[in-house]
């Protein structure tokens, strides 16, 4: 059984307006249910992605800088 699920987000989870839609937030909350460890990848800085991510409600990892950073939700400190 899946215990990671990773996605990009710019130009695929995203939609044109930079927002979640509806099916996919209600995709992501069933994943979650079932104990899968969300992480979310953008080559955006974190400053412009974790006020989405913090709108979800759901613990996830975020990877940002095209992949130059790992952050947790919890605060979020760099792994090497």
């Amino acid at each position: 059984m899946a215990r990671l699920a990773a996605f990009d987000m710019d130009g695929t989870l995203l939609m044109p307006d930079h927002r979640l839609g509806d099916r996919t937030i209600a995709v992501l909350k069933r994943l979650r249910e079932r104990n899968i460890t969300l992480t979310f990848a953008t080559g955006r800085h974190v400053l412009e992605m974790r006020p989405l991510i913090e709108s979800l409600s759901l613990n996830a990892y975020l990877i940002t800088g095209n992949g130059t950073r790992l952050h947790s939700q919890q605060g979020g400190s760099d792994a090497p």
